[in-house]
């Protein structure tokens, strides 16, 4: 007869279904500590038995409530949204044999709700709308990269990934408030100033384009404009690649940095 080790009865443990999903990843935890250190401490041992004995006899099980609920994950595309975590957690409350709080049902009513026949074909529409339109993934793109410097919905940017595609509400929330109107106008209204004229920079949000410009003295060449997304939530605030007269190197200045350069006429001289 093979040696009941804690490696055997944890496994054990872990193959029994109606484990909730809380109690299954402290029981791998305590599988993982032992595999790697081979002996199970006193405190951790307690746990072990603790958990067996919590889960001797399979519970019953609310058959329709799990039907319903398991039904509803089915309709949750995205694995890694809340909605989907949260149904998962009642679904292994609802294997474990217990009973769902008066707040976790209105809970569970709210999502089913988001996900509707109705609403389910109104993601749909909205997905075509947004895969189609190179404007509104470049809008979504530009404030994600936003986001990510401020550190503001954080509960999207932090599922963006090549090919992922928001839903109608994540995009809303970070195209359509005050800070991305500002942002966004920035990247799409009309260059000040044309690629391949003169102007001076300012000695306010100049930086290093202004002291490479002998301090705002000597003019530079517009090299390019909105050459990436803006930083800064105000007006003013496209970004330019600019060429000091006589310097080997571009900078990046803000619209609002720059003046435009005039050449004034020599005092007495006029046309014959």
């Amino acid at each position: 007869m093979p040696r009941v080790t804690y490696r055997t009865r944890l496994q054990d443990l872990l193959a029994k279904t109606w484990i909730t999903p809380r109690d299954r990843s402290f029981a791998e935890s305590l599988l993982a500590h032992y595999n790697l250190k081979g002996y199970m401490s006193q405190g951790r041992a307690k746990w072990v038995r603790k958990l067996e004995d919590q889960y001797t006899n399979q519970p019953t099980v609310n058959s329709n409530l799990l039907t319903e609920v398991t039904e509803l994950r089915s309709r949750i595309a995205d694995a890694s949204s809340w909605d989907a975590g949260f149904i998962d957690s009642v679904i292994g409350q609802v294997n474990a044999g217990r009973d769902l709080s008066e707040k976790q049902i209105a809970t569970v009513a709210k999502v089913n709700s988001r996900y509707s026949a109705d609403a389910l074909a109104a993601l749909d529409a909205f997905t075509s709308e947004y895969t189609a339109s190179e404007i509104m993934q470049t809008r979504f793109q530009i404030m994600v990269e936003y986001y990510k410097r401020t550190g503001y919905y954080g509960n999207i940017t932090s599922r963006v990934v090549d090919g992922f595609i928001p839903t109608k509400k994540q995009y809303d929330a970070i195209t359509a408030n005050k800070y991305a109107s500002k942002i966004l106008t920035g990247w799409e209204a009309p260059a000040k100033y044309a690629v391949g004229s003169m102007v001076l920079v300012r000695s306010t949000n100049g930086g290093r384009a202004y002291h490479a410009s002998r301090n705002g003295t000597m003019p530079v060449v517009i090299v390019a404009s909105n050459v990436r997304a803006p930083e800064s939530a105000c007006k003013g605030n496209k970004i330019y690649k600019v060429l000091p007269v006589g310097c080997a190197e571009t900078f990046e200045v803000e619209e609002r940095a720059l003046k435009r350069h005039t050449v004034k006429k020599k005092k007495g001289s006029r046309n014959a």
